[in-house]
């Protein structure tokens, strides 16, 4: 069974649809060009903005999107209602334990939900198994946000790879082409660009500060063991919005986009 997520609230919902405009459509849609038929899995929507981008912009293809938590869902499914996407299904279910038959999808998207895994590896085969041969996987991923930053400031980087480290159960992003390949999975890529939600010069924007508050801070504030106490927290949450509010201060964070296909003929 999948970890409950992180930031497990009602105003997530919001934050992710929010979030969305910052890591752009085009990121989407860059890494679908050629799905025009078909069906998809979209594995750990959140908030379904995915899917709903995907059903309305390729009405021949059939979208299915899944994730744990039933408010996430129950959220999507009224989004789809309201925007009469018929093409487009939700389920509340486990991406470790896919509640659909092998060789059920053509294409399976996963974005920004599988490092929250205590074991990635098991929704990777999972994955595996629910596509049909020739079929395509895309995971999407960042690395670790205020890691690449000016002015160098340790205690807030260290400060924040410490929270990954515990929230995300030392996730590591070098893994994941062993993982697909594990998987049985072929023909690995890696594209990357950069993670317009934490990259910035001059310091944050204002939508991405909001999205730092409801993200980071939010869990640095509630769950103060992650950095070892509330002292801790404290001081941390401090550094974080000294930096990110700093006009001088510039910051270097990864998209990554992996991809893979499972044997048989091209997708």
């Amino acid at each position: 069974m999948s970890q409950k997520y992180l930031l497990d609230r009602a105003p997530e919902i919001e934050r992710l649809e929010r979030q969305a405009a910052l890591i752009g459509l085009d990121r989407v849609r860059d890494h679908l060009v050629d799905l025009n038929t078909g069906e998809l899995l979209d594995a750990g929507c959140g908030s379904g903005w995915v899917s709903r981008l995907i059903a309305r912009e390729k009405p021949d293809v059939t979208v299915t999107g899944i994730d744990i938590t039933t408010e996430f869902v129950d959220y999507a499914v009224r989004r789809a209602e309201e925007e009469k996407l018929n093409n487009l299904t939700y389920v509340t279910g486990d991406i470790t334990k896919l509640p659909f038959e092998d060789e059920s999808f053509d294409f399976v998207w996963s974005q920004l939900v599988v490092f929250f895994l205590p074991n990635p590896e098991i929704a990777f085969a999972e994955f595996a198994r629910v596509l049909r041969p020739g079929g395509q996987v895309r995971v999407a991923v960042t690395d670790g946000p205020f890691e690449a930053i000016w002015p160098e400031r340790p205690a807030l980087s260290n400060g924040i790879k410490a929270v990954r480290e515990a929230a995300l159960h030392g996730w590591r992003m070098a893994r994941v082409p062993q993982m697909l390949r594990h998987a049985g999975l072929q023909r690995i890529t890696m594209k990357t660009s950069v993670d317009r939600v934490h990259s910035f010069e001059g310091g944050a924007s204002p939508e991405q500060r909001r999205n730092i508050e409801e993200s980071y801070i939010h869990a640095i504030q509630t769950q103060p063991a992650l950095v070892g106490g509330k002292d801790n927290s404290d001081r941390l949450v401090r550094e974080l919005i000294d930096f990110i509010d700093d006009p001088e201060s510039a910051a270097l964070n990864t998209h990554w986009v992996f991809g893979a296909v499972k044997n048989g003929p091209e997708a």
